[in-house]
């Protein structure tokens, strides 16, 4: 979608007394990652009639993964703290034995 196609259809969805849950769905949707072409091209989806299911999934779904690889990401990261702490009790010589092996 070009940029001018998304201004419009966000122009469109300007805030009014009437658009409650139009507003609510773009917060919703920037919550949920998508980006603002995203959401033009849903809103633009829905003004026709037609369902935007695959246009709806698919950001969220590239969102789920990348929290999914940063919480892994996360976890292992205290795995090797966690180890690298007990290490160090043991230790004397070494304050942090993860960088002296750097060495």
């Amino acid at each position: 979608m070009c940029p001018n196609a998304c201004t419009k259809a966000l122009a469109a969805s300007r805030p009014s007394r009437t658009s409650t849950p139009r507003n609510t769905f773009i917060r919703r949707a920037r919550t949920l990652g998508l980006s603002l072409e995203d959401i033009a091209a849903v809103l633009t989806i829905h003004r026709d009639g037609a369902p935007p299911c695959g246009t709806v999934r698919e950001p969220p779904d590239a969102h789920i993964i990348d929290i999914d690889r940063t919480i892994a990401d996360l976890q292992a990261l205290r795995a090797t703290l966690t180890q690298t702490r007990h290490a160090a009790d043991r230790t004397a010589a070494a304050v942090y034995p993860i960088i002296d092996l750097a060495h």
